[in-house]
């Protein structure tokens, strides 16, 4: 069965992966692939990247730190002037917070980025 509300015990940044990476079960670098983050006060306070494809999470790592991808040479000529993507060093979140997210539904329309803030982190 499938879950419909994604807790919010835990800032997480949920990303939209391509269909072919669920397939190739390359969910992990995917995850971690260029995110135009606006908000990068939050980013800070993150604590999991949930990878989404088709309306699922069917991805739960956690940030172990980001990076500027402008400064990845190969990605420069792709980056458009005065955006800055963001890349992420992930590692697979333990069984019992993994349980916690794996097939939980997300709108099929999230397109990039969603953020989930803790009560705290709204209040803040």
């Amino acid at each position: 069965m499938t879950q419909s509300t994604i807790p919010d015990t835990r800032n997480a940044i949920v990303v939209t992966i391509p269909r072919s990476a669920q397939l190739c079960e390359d969910i992990k670098d995917a995850a971690s692939a260029a995110w135009n983050i606006a908000d990068r006060d939050f980013l800070n306070r993150t604590e999991l990247v949930l990878a989404q494809a088709r309306g699922s999470i069917v991805g739960v790592y956690t940030l172990e730190a980001w990076y500027n991808t402008n400064d990845i040479n190969y990605l420069r000529k792709h980056i458009a002037p005065g955006v800055s993507l963001i890349g992420f060093i992930l590692t697979e979140a333990p069984a019992a917070i993994k349980a916690e997210y794996l097939g939980r539904r997300v709108s099929e329309y999230v397109q990039g980025v969603k953020y989930i803030r803790t009560p705290e982190a709204v209040a803040a």
